[in-house]
């Protein structure tokens, strides 16, 4: 790619950004800026990789939320404090090469007190790792609280909200067995 495609490139990416942070503040009254939303994104993408390997025994998962910040499973059950964050991060891990939470199409929007609110789209997908077929085994989406702290920004809150299509999840698995 020659340099000045690059940086055509990078413009637009630029620009595409800096739109969305224009048309999120308008509705909100709040501000964050594009490297705060670059930041989020960030968290978002390394939450995938923290949950799906448990690297340093669900430490780096553990990282990613605040001091005081919670997950919250299906049926309510609510996980917080660094120890049990760190469990939920090493519990379902399959080891460094794992790759089965996929995130997607996030929305993030800044609120009045400086932080931020988000959801983004979950699916899980096995790949067909020990010679099974490839298959869809959950998906859903994230309600997340976002906190800016002296670390840069974290989960302050992540509720994960399952989907409610277990039927048209079943029929794909089904067909694609």
């Amino acid at each position: 790619m020659s340099k000045r495609t690059t940086l055509m490139a990078a413009a637009l990416g630029a620009g595409i950004l800096t739109l969305a942070t224009v048309q999120a503040q308008q509705k909100s009254g709040a501000t964050l800026s594009a490297m705060d939303y670059i930041q989020i994104n960030q968290l978002i993408n390394r939450y995938a990789f923290a949950v799906d390997t448990g690297a340093n025994k669900g430490g780096d998962y553990a990282d990613l939320f605040a001091p005081d910040g919670k997950f919250l499973q299906r049926g309510g059950v609510s996980h917080s404090g660094r120890e049990a964050l760190a469990n939920v991060g090493y519990r379902n891990s399959r080891g460094p090469q794992s790759a089965f939470h996929y995130l997607g199409a996030p929305a993030i929007e800044p609120t009045p007190d400086g932080n931020a609110r988000g959801k983004e789209q979950l699916v899980q997908w096995e790949f067909g790792n020990d010679g099974k077929t490839h298959r869809i085994f959950g998906g859903g989406h994230y309600d997340d609280v976002y906190e800016r702290t002296k670390d840069g920004w974290r989960f302050k809150q992540r509720r994960f909200i399952p989907s409610q299509s277990g039927y048209e999840l079943a029929v794909y698995n089904r067909a694609h067995r």
